[in-house]
C-alpha cells in the first residue's frame, strides 16, 4: 500500500504510485480521464516510485484484479461488497512498460458494466508470474465522473489536503480554490437548468397519471377491489424471499477436482466462484487476505440433507488421464475421494508418486473409495487395475490417515548362495523375511534364525512368504529339497506365528500323458488332494479341459497342507509350468484365491569377491541419466552427482561424464563437447562404461533399431552407431575394458532396445551389464522415488552401488575378458620406487 499522486503541471498526467510512503487520498480526475458505464480500452498511467525513486520495472507486466459494483463502509471504514458486485481482472504485457517507471494500465469495458465502485489492486508481475508489487485502489464510476482512490481512507477530505498545499504556496491554492468552485458553481446551473426541464416533463406525466388514478378510483369503489395496503405484508415476504433466493445462487466459474487442484493453477486468486467435486463446495478468491474463501456446499443447496451426504459419498468423478498429469493426480496418495481415474500412458506413469513399483510401465484405474467422502478420515480403499488383468489394493488409516503398502504383488524371486555366517539381515531371520517373496538358499536352511527344519532335511530349499491387505493372515511355506516340506501362518493379531506344521512325509506323485487319465481329483487342479504333486505332461488343447489352471502350458501342480489328507482348510498349490513360470494359490475356508504369479528374476549374491577399485580412470557414455540431471531443476546435468562420479570417489579413482542430458547414440557421435569430440581430446581410461539408449527409444523409437548387419558399418541405425561408439573408444584406448548396460525401463519397445544391447555385447565381446537382475532397480526406493522422470541425488547414490556390484559381478562370470587386464601395459614398477621414496622423505 503506498502514496498515489496526479502529476499534471502543464505536461502529459500520469498518477505517482509510490509503495514506500503511506497512502489516503483521492482525487477527481474527469479532466484528464472521461470514463462511463459500458468505456472500453481507456489507458490510465502510472509511475512508480519507491521512496521517491523511480522503480526500475523493466520486463514485468502490469494487472488489475478487484470487484465491480456497490460497496458499503461499515463502522471502521471497511468498503463491503453488496450482491451485484462481480470480479474482473485485466493482465497487461511487458509492452505496457516504459523504462522510467511508467505503467499503462488498460481499462476495458469489463470495469464499467454498471454504476458503482471499483475496489482491488493494481499491480506487478514478474517475469516468473509472481507479484512483485501491488497497490489498493478504488474508483468510483459514475457516469461521466471519474475518481481514483488509495484505499487507506474511502474519502479523505479535499479541505485538509488544500491546507497542505495552502501552507507552501497560499496564491496558488486560493486561485485552485476559486478555479474549483467557480466551475463546481457552473456545473451546479447547469444542473438546476436540467432539473427544470426535467420538472416541466414530469408535471404533464403527473396529470395524466392523476385522471388514470381517478379512473381506477371509481373502477375499485364500483367492483369492491382490493388495495395494495391490504397485502402489503404479502408483498414484503415476497421479495424477501426472492432476494434471499438469488442470494443463495451460486453459479461456478470453474470446476476443479480439490482445492489443491485449484490453488495450483491459480496461487494469486482469480475472478469468479470455482467448484470442487471432492467435497462439492465452492471458493471465491478474498482479494484483501489474498486468500481462497469456502462459501460452503454447492451441491447442498435446495437438497435434504440425507440426499446431500449420499452424493457427497458416491463415486461422482471420472476422468481419463493423458500426458498431462498434475496436481494431485501426479501422486496416487492425494487422488480425492468417491473417483476412478484412468491412467492411459503407461510411459508417464513413472512420473506419480506411489505406483506400484512392479507396474511402472502398465496402464491402469484406479479406485479411491471412502465411505465419508474424505481420505483424510481414514478407512479409505484404493484398488488399481492394471490392463494385464492384475489388480493390486491397499487401505490407509490413522489419524492423520496414512496409505499402507500396496498388496496383491506377485512373489519377487531371490537367491541366496551363502553359508549362514555371511547371510546378512534379513535373510538371515525366517521371522523377519520381506513379505511377498519367494527366497532358494543354496546352503544352511536348516540353520536359520526360527527355522523349523533339522540337518536331516538337507538346507536347501524355498521360502514363500506372502501377506495380506490388513496385516494378518501371513503365510509362510517352506519346500525342501528332501521332500518334506513346512507351513504356517499368522492371524488375528497380525505379529504371532501360529507353531510350524509339516507335511510329514514325502509327497505323492501322479504323471498324467493322456487325456483317458484326466478323471475324479484331476478334472480341477483345485480339488487335487493334499500332499500331492501331478504333473500334466498333455498338450494344451488337451489341458484346456481341466479346471481352475493358471497356464495352458503343461505344469506340474503341487498340493500341501500343514494337517492332514482330508483337511481342506489352509491349502497351498504351487505350480510350475513347462516355461519355468511359478503360480501360486491358497484355499481358506473353503475358497481359493485366485493365481498368482512368481516374477522369475534372480537378483545376484549381495557379496562380491571383486573390487571396482582395480581400475583407476572410468569413463561414463550416457544420457541424463549418466549425467546426474535433475528433473526439479528444470532438468540440469548435476555431473558431480552422477552414479559414475559416486562410484569413482567410492573406489579412489577418477572420472570423466561423456554424456549430457537427452543424448542419444546417433547424438553421442556428433557431440563435440560430451560426446566423441570429448573422448578424442580426453586422455585415454582404464575402464569405459555405455548406458544409452533411454532417449534412442523414447525419441527414435524401434524403427532406429535397424538390424544386426549394422554393426560395423556406416549405417544410421541403433545397432550401426552403438557399434560406431565402441569401435572409436578401441581406437582411443585399445587397452581398456568396456561394459554395456541395457535398460532398467521395461514395455515393448524398451524391451526390443535391451535385446539388441545384449546382441551388440555379444557381437563385441564385451560383458552386459542387466540392470535389473540388481534387486535396486526393481526395488520401490528406485521405482517410485523418480522424480519427473529422473533420479535425485540419494537415488544416484543408490545406482552407483548397483553398477558397482553389477561390474564387479561381471568381473566374475566375464572373468576371461578381464584376466588380461594390463597385461599389455608397461609396468609401473620405477614410478613406484619414485613414489615410495617421496613418501620416506
Amino acid at each position: 500500500m503506498g502514496e498515489v499522486n496526479i502529476v499534471n503541471n502543464g505536461k502529459p498526467y500520469f498518477f505517482r504510485f509510490d509503495i514506500a510512503k503511506e497512502g489516503g487520498m483521492s482525487a477527481r480526475i474527469t479532466d484528464y480521464l472521461k470514463t462511463r458505464v459500458s468505456d472500453n480500452g481507456k489507458k490510465v498511467p502510472i509511475k512508480w516510485f519507491d521512496q521517491g525513486q523511480e522503480m526500475n520495472v523493466h520486463g514485468m507486466s502490469p494487472f488489475i484484479q478487484g470487484g465491480v459494483g456497490h460497496y458499503t463502509p461499515d463502522e471502521n471504514n471497511e468498503l463491503l461488497p453488496g450482491p451485484d458486485v462481480v470480479y474482473r481482472d485485466w493482465q497487461g504485457t511487458p509492452a505496457d512498460v516504459t523504462d522510467d517507471g511508467m505503467v499503462y494500465y488498460t481499462l476495458e469495458d469489463q470495469f464499467f458494466c454498471k454504476q458503482g465502485q471499483f475496489k482491488g489492486i493494481f499491480g506487478l508481475r514478474d517475469s516468473n508470474g509472481n507479484v512483485f508489487s501491488s497497490v489498493n485502489i478504488i474508483f468510483e464510476i459514475q457516469g461521466n465522473d471519474f475518481r481514483i482512490h488509495q484505499t487507506t481512507e474511502y474519502y479523505s477530505s479535499e479541505l485538509e489536503k488544500m491546507k497542505a498545499k495552502f501552507a507552501n504556496d497560499s496564491n496558488q491554492a486560493v486561485s485552485d480554490l476559486y478555479e474549483k468552485y467557480k466551475n463546481k458553481a457552473q456545473k451546479a446551473e447547469d444542473t438546476v437548468n436540467d432539473i427544470q426541464k426535467g420538472m416541466d416533463t414530469t408535471n404533464l406525466a403527473l396529470n395524466a397519471v392523476s385522471l388514470s388514478t381517478k379512473a381506477l378510483q371509481s373502477q375499485i369503489d364500483s367492483e369492491n377491489l382490493e388495495k395494495a395496503e391490504d397485502h402489503k405484508s404479502d408483498i414484503y415476504l415476497l421479495k424477501q424471499d426472492i432476494i434471499n433466493r438469488f442470494g443463495q445462487l451460486k453459479h461456478p466459474t470453474q470446476v476443479f477436482d480439490s482445492l489443491t487442484q485449484l490453488t495450483a493453477k491459480y496461487p494469486n486468486g482469480a475472478d469468479g466462484s470455482m467448484l470442487t467435486t471432492d467435497n462439492g463446495h465452492i471458493y471465491v478468491y478474498n482479494w484483501n487476505t489474498n486468500s481462497w474463501k469456502d462459501f460452503g456446499a454447492f451441491q447442498a443447496q435446495g437438497l435434504p440433507p440425507e440426499i446431500t451426504e449420499t452424493l457427497n459419498k458416491s463415486v461422482k468423478g471420472y476422468k481419463i488421464l493423458l500426458k498431462d498429469i498434475d496436481p494431485p493426480y501426479d501422486n496416487l496418495d492425494t487422488l480425492p475421494a468417491n473417483q476412478v481415474v484412468t491412467y492411459a500412458y503407461p510411459e508417464y506413469t513413472a512420473k506419480v508418486r506411489n505406483w506400484p513399483a512392479n507396474n511402472i510401465d502398465r496402464m491402469g484405474t484406479i479406485f479411491t473409495l471412502s465411505a465419508s467422502g474424505s481420505v483424510g478420515d481414514g478407512g479409505s480403499v484404493q484398488m488399481i487395475f492394471f490392463d494385464s488383468g492384475e489388480m493390486q489394493y491397499r487401505t490407509n488409516w490413522g489419524s492423520p490417515a496414512k496409505y499402507n503398502k500396496w498388496h496383491g504383488l506377485p512373489l519377487t524371486s531371490q537367491i541366496i548362495q551363502q553359508h549362514i555366517d555371511t547371510i546378512q539381515p534379513p535373510y538371515n531371520d525366517l521371522n523377519e523375511l520381506p513379505e511377498n517373496s519367494l527366497i532358494n538358499y543354496s546352503y544352511d536352511l536348516d540353520k536359520l534364525k526360527n527355522s523349523p527344519i533339522d540337518s536331516d532335511d538337507n538346507g536347501s530349499g524355498i521360502v514363500i512368504t506372502t501377506n495380506s491387505a490388513i496385516g494378518y493372515g501371513t503365510i509362510q511355506i517352506i519346500l525342501t529339497v528332501s521332500g518334506r516340506n513346512y507351513w504356517r501362518f499368522k492371524w488375528y493379531d497380525g505379529n504371532t506365528w501360529i507353531q510350524w506344521l509339516s507335511s510329514g512325509k514325502s509327497l505323492n506323485n501322479k504323471r498324467i500323458i493322456s487325456k483317458d487319465q484326466i478323471k475324479s481329483e484331476y478334472t480341477d487342479l483345485h480339488t487335487i488332494k493334499n500332499n500331492k504333486s501331478v504333473t500334466y505332461a498333455i498338450s494344451p488343447t488337451v489341458f484346456k479341459d481341466v479346471g481352475n489352471r493358471p497356464s495352458n502350458d503343461p505344469l506340474t501342480i503341487t498340493t500341501l497342507n500343514g494337517t492332514n489328507d482330508e483337511d481342506q482348510s489352509g491349502q497351498v498349490q504351487i505350480a510350475v509350468d513347462a516355461n519355468g513360470q511359478m503360480y501360486y494359490s491358497i484355499n481358506w475356508y473353503n475358497r481359493w484365491t485366485d493365481w498368482a504369479k512368481v516374477q522369475t528374476s534372480q537378483n545376484q549374491p549381495t557379496t562380491n569377491f571383486t573390487s571396482m577399485a582395480l581400475f583407476r580412470s572410468i569413463g561414463i557414455i550416457g544420457d541424463s541419466y549418466a549425467s546426474g540431471e535433475l528433473a526439479i531443476d528444470k532438468y540440469t546435468d548435476h555431473y558431480n552427482m552422477s552414479w559414475g562420479q559416486i562410484m569413482a570417489r567410492r573406489n579412489g579413482a577418477t572420472a570423466i561424464n561423456f554424456s549430457r542430458g537427452g543424448q542419444t547414440t546417433r547424438g553421442w557421435l556428433a557431440d563435440q563437447e560430451r560426446g566423441l569430440g570429448l573422448l578424442k581430446s580426453a586422455p585415454s581410461l582404464d575402464l569405459y562404461i555405455l548406458a544409452l539408449g533411454i532417449n534412442d527409444y523414447g525419441k527414435l523409437g524401434a524403427s532406429y533399431i535397424g538390424i544386426t548387419g549394422d554393426m560395423g558399418t556406416d549405417t544410421d541405425t541403433f545397432y550401426g552407431n552403438y557399434g560406431k561408439i565402441i569401435q572409436a573408444i578401441k581406437d582411443k584406448s585399445p587397452n581398456a575394458k568396456i561394459v554395456i548396460s541395457t535398460l532398467s525401463q521395461t514395455g515393448t519397445v524398451p524391451d526390443l532396445f535391451s535385446s539388441a544391447i545384449r546382441t551388440i555385447a555379444q557381437h563385441y565381446g564385451i560383458p552386459c551389464l542387466e540392470l535389473n537382475s540388481d534387486p535396486f532397480f526393481t526395488s520401490n526406493y528406485y521405482l517410485s522415488h523418480l522424480h519427473g522422470g529422473h533420479p535425485t541425488g540419494p537415488v544416484y547414490s543408490g545406482m552407483a552401488k548397483a553398477y558397482e556390484r553389477l561390474i564387479e559381478t561381471a568381473m566374475i562370470t566375464d572373468l576371461s575378458y578381464f584376466e588380461n587386464y594390463e597385461n599389455t601395459l608397461e609396468t609401473d614398477g620405477s614410478s613406484d620406487l619414485d613414489r615410495i621414496k617421496k613418501m620416506s622423505d
